[in-house]
């Protein structure tokens, strides 16, 4: 995808309904040129991913987010989809929020308080457009130059 200040990052679509929102894996380096990005190659599996999201399609939907390829040998259980995390005022409980594997909605939501869980195990809840996530992942990049 695009970056709002120049270059390219590197994302795994996980799901898409084409009805609402959708869920994937972005990675780094920021590339200069997408030649740069392809010559990459595709990532090896969800571990290396910088940030983990729920997002619009409208970038694919307008072509602003180039497809390079698909992965081989796709298999959706090597890319879940995570809970989605977010705290109370404060933070004393958490809100763990699980979603449709094929619709990307929510299903169901649980309380934990917050000593009880590892918030490494969930994704930041939140739901970004493509200029949003654009944003987030130039900011994302620039923190690891």
């Amino acid at each position: 995808m695009p970056l709002r200040n120049g270059g390219f990052a590197r994302g795994v679509i996980a799901r898409i309904s084409g009805k609402g929102p959708a869920f994937g894996y972005f990675f780094g380096p920021r590339c200069s040129t997408l030649q740069e990005l392809q010559s990459l190659g595709i990532p090896p599996g969800p571990e290396g991913a910088i940030l983990l999201t729920q997002f619009g399609d409208l970038g694919l939907k307008k072509e602003v987010w180039p497809i390079i390829g698909r992965l081989p040998d796709w298999n959706r259980e090597d890319w879940p989809m995570p809970g989605f995390i977010r705290y109370n005022d404060d933070r004393t409980k958490a809100f763990i929020d699980f979603c449709d594997d094929d619709t990307v909605e929510s299903v169901k939501e649980i309380v934990v308080p917050v000593d009880e869980i590892d918030p490494n195990d969930f994704a930041e809840e939140g739901l970004y457009g493509y200029v949003a996530l654009q944003i987030r992942l130039d900011v994302l990049l620039s923190a690891q130059s």
